[in-house]
């Protein structure tokens, strides 16, 4: 994994909710590493707003054992995950699925709602103050800060919003029969 360095400092070194340094993003494994260093860092919540879970980002063994983690952290830790289409990851079999299934009450997980289909952005909150984010779902450039509850408030803010309107994901749920 390459790593992602600016002249103040690397990416690795950051501390979730501490260090206060905006990282330019232009890969996927650059989103990758940051991703994995938030969730690795977060003790309360995640929120994800993705668009199809971005198996580049999501999908490594790493980043699960870190969010399970958090979502097992303490009885009021918090796994939160909207999401537009699951088709594509549910066919190929992506971990966070897997994942959701296992642990439906510690990892919630609904639907983008219409009125948001049209938000590009995708992002990622750390315990409301760490962000990952991208303008748009089809390029890799963002940024990632650890430690920016203002910005991370504005991308809460959008979450909560479409949370609170989302639908549920039937195509993500296990069926017992």
């Amino acid at each position: 994994m390459a790593k992602t360095e600016t002249k103040n400092g690397r990416l690795e070194e950051q501390i979730l909710g501490e260090s206060n340094q905006l990282f330019k993003l232009s890969m996927a494994s650059e989103f990758s590493e940051a991703a994995l260093l938030l969730v690795q860092q977060a003790k309360r919540c995640i929120q994800i707003f993705s668009h199809d879970l971005e198996g580049p980002v999501y999908n490594h063994e790493e980043f699960i054992r870190a969010l399970t983690k958090v979502a097992h952290y303490h009885r009021t830790s918090m796994v939160q995950i909207l999401v537009r289409d699951t088709s594509v990851a549910v066919k190929e079999g992506h971990r966070l699925v897997a994942l959701c299934q296992q642990f439906p009450s510690n990892i919630q997980v609904r639907r983008i709602a219409e009125d948001y289909k049209n938000n590009r952005e995708t992002f990622l909150i750390a315990d409301q103050v760490g962000f990952l984010f991208r303008n748009d779902p089809d390029r890799y450039l963002g940024k990632v800060n650890f430690n920016d509850a203002r910005e991370a408030g504005k991308c809460l803010r959008l979450f909560d919003e479409a949370w609170e309107r989302g639908g549920t994901v039937s195509d993500i749920r296990r069926l017992f029969i």
